[in-house]
């Protein structure tokens, strides 16, 4: 299972994506792939946070198309377990200096629980954390 990160979903949301996320995207299996409530959260947040008008309708447009055709509404829940591995590994970025997001140490308790990659731009955020990182732009994985 590989969860996409907010960046990566942005990607995809794109009229014309990155033809390096898009070869990535036509190397996947859809069943494979899923989305994290947390990057939800912040692409909805973008998205309101715009001036109403024909932007924003049409990116809430591209994102219910990916949800429902890239994604099948495969939506992975902050839940109980996950949340509590999240505030664990927040902890541990903390501690290890590192200035990480919320969300991010949210998508990688979810990812940790679930055994998941996540595939990201933001490699920093998740190494070191006992996640496979796969990066859609060069296509690398670790």
């Amino acid at each position: 299972m590989i969860i996409v990160d907010t960046n990566a979903l942005s990607a995809l949301m794109r009229i014309e994506r990155e033809p390096a996320v898009a070869r990535w995207l036509d190397g996947e299996r859809a069943e494979h792939l899923r989305v994290s409530a947390p990057s939800l959260f912040e692409v909805h947040y973008g998205i309101s946070s715009l001036p109403a008008g024909r932007k924003r309708r049409e990116l809430a447009a591209r994102l219910a198309d990916v949800l429902a055709d890239v994604f099948r509404n495969s939506v992975l829940p902050l839940d109980l377990a996950s949340s509590a591995e999240a505030g664990r590994i927040h902890a541990l970025q903390v501690a290890r200096g590192r200035n990480v997001e919320v969300p991010d140490s949210q998508i990688a308790g979810i990812a940790r629980t679930m055994g998941a990659s996540v595939a990201t731009r933001n490699i920093d955020d998740f190494t070191g954390l006992g996640i496979g990182i796969i990066n859609p732009w060069d296509g690398t994985g670790l």
